[in-house]
């Protein structure tokens, strides 16, 4: 079954799936908003640096740490502390981690890490992404936090401390259309909220030469100031820059999603050209790719996806969805795993990098990927 358009998909959606809903279009734009949310978590799997994600925690203005914003994805440098087997009641809590973690001799959390979190990450067949167990200081006076990540395909978890201070963010954003609009009427506030806090989260920050160019300036540790056009700024960071300097910088990347609302025919709309000029990488995943997803993985008739399809239909039945981009069925994420691994450079087709020009997803997740490294 074929769309003309992701407006259409989630009309169809609201008249089957969400038809129970006292606002089904509402209630299957959300839907496809979290999808969004899901493929980009998936992505950032896909390429190896699921051990680098903190969910939904608090990104703070760089040199202003009063004010905080939730994003939907840091990353931060890790490092693998232990390993834990399934317990045999299926329940992983931070107690039972840190029990296993003692009994292998690996790592013992200590009484300068506190506890942030003791419900089940895994339990009862669902799993809770990058779970936060512990916050603390580590032996070198660094904040750091302890996050869990379920390995589905063996049963097990990795726990790896990360640094408090990310390296990059992650932000997805989709705005439905209401009936008779052209696009949706709160785009241009979700393009100014999320380009506000691109401009805010680094230590490198942007201004405008009077010819328009865009150019970076960075605060270095001696106190003098490197400036650069903005594309080669950002290649002396991954080549050039001292590790020591890399604190504070933070690589923004928006993924956004819904032709209508970004484009008029092949032309940005002012809400893509305000997000593109925020941050550094702008990620566009088109109408075709998130339609190839909707059917593929959630409508169709593919045996391999009938977790991920039972998980999304009973999510869209009760009221606390279990199919989000942190809490799943652990069927579901080994599918969804599976799915990603598969079809690697299909996917990849399904995103425009709007921001830089002639920008791939190899370069951006190379770049972070050298970032991570470098920490």
């Amino acid at each position: 079954m074929a769309y003309c358009s992701i407006n259409e998909m989630q009309k169809a959606l609201a008249g089957s799936m969400f038809a129970n809903r006292p606002d089904a279009k509402k209630a299957a734009g959300r839907a496809l908003g979290a999808m969004l949310e899901v493929i980009t978590f998936y992505l950032l799997k896909d390429y190896g640096l699921v051990t680098n994600i903190a969910i939904e925690r608090s990104l703070k203005e760089y040199a202003n740490e009063s004010v905080g914003h939730n994003v939907e994805f840091t990353l931060h440098a890790s490092a693998k502390i232990g390993w834990v087997p399934r317990p045999a009641n299926g329940q992983m809590t931070a107690k039972t981690v840190n029990s296993e973690l003692e009994l292998l001799s690996e790592h013992i959390i200590d009484e300068q890490f506190k506890e942030k979190d003791n419900r089940p990450f895994r339990r009862d067949g669902f799993i809770k992404n990058a779970a936060t167990l512990y916050e603390g200081t580590n032996e070198h006076g660094e904040d750091v936090i302890i996050n869990a990540y379920p390995d589905t395909e063996h049963g097990t978890a990795d726990i790896c401390q990360l640094q408090s201070k990310p390296f990059a963010m992650f932000e997805c954003k989709r705005v439905g259309v209401e009936e008779g609009m052209k696009k949706g009427p709160q785009t241009i506030e979700k393009a100014k909220q999320g380009a506000y806090v691109a401009l805010a989260a680094s230590k490198l920050q942007k201004f405008r030469r009077s010819d328009g160019k865009q150019m970076g300036i960075l605060e270095k540790r001696d106190g003098s100031y490197l400036i650069k056009p903005y594309d080669e700024m950002l290649q002396t960071i991954i080549d050039d820059l001292d590790p020591s300097e890399l604190d504070g910088i933070v690589l923004t990347v928006g993924v956004i999603s819904d032709h209508g609302n970004w484009f008029s025919s092949d032309r940005k709309n002012k809400e893509t050209q305000v997000l593109s000029d925020a941050y550094d990488w702008l990620l566009f995943l088109t109408d075709d790719g998130l339609a190839a997803f909707i059917q593929e993985v959630l409508l169709g008739g593919d045996a391999s996806m009938n977790d991920v399809r039972d998980a999304f239909r009973q999510s869209t039945i009760e009221k606390n969805a279990k199919f989000t981009k942190t809490i799943l069925p652990a069927n579901a994420d080994r599918a969804l795993t599976r799915y990603f691994a598969q079809n690697r450079d299909r996917i990849a087709s399904w995103f425009n990098i709007i921001t830089p020009a002639g920008g791939t997803l190899d370069q951006l997740f190379g770049m972070l990927k050298r970032i991570a490294e470098r920490e």
